[in-house]
């Protein structure tokens, strides 16, 4: 998902040394605001910059957690790997992952053994 919003957004060719604050920061805003569901036959084809402005259900913070996670691995084996990125991507996804709202667990039904 990452390299697709990234190249939906013209950098596709991008290399880490071009990584940049900006484009995590739009990354960030992009995923947070995507639709739960995404697979409908209506939103198949819409862009992810169209589907972040929808007024729909919004993914959970689980899910958003996850992507964060898993942008912040691939920058930790980047660094692993010796390559220079700038030590303010690793600041930006821990501060949104620490500033993500828990979910709201009265949503949820409890068990019920009658059912």
């Amino acid at each position: 998902m990452f390299y697709a919003i990234l190249s939906e957004l013209g950098h596709s060719t991008i290399s880490i040394a071009d990584l940049n604050v900006g484009i995590l920061r739009i990354y960030i805003d992009t995923i947070q605001n995507l639709p739960a569901v995404r697979n409908s036959t209506s939103l198949l084809n819409k862009k992810f910059s169209e589907l972040a402005k929808l007024d729909i259900e919004k993914i959970s913070s689980k899910t958003f957690k996850y992507n964060l996670r898993t942008i912040s691995g691939f920058l930790n084996w980047v660094s692993y790997k010796g390559y220079d990125i700038d030590p303010k991507l690793k600041v930006i996804l821990e501060g949104s992952l620490k500033n993500t709202l828990k979910e709201d667990r009265s949503k949820r039904v409890p068990f019920d053994n009658r059912s």
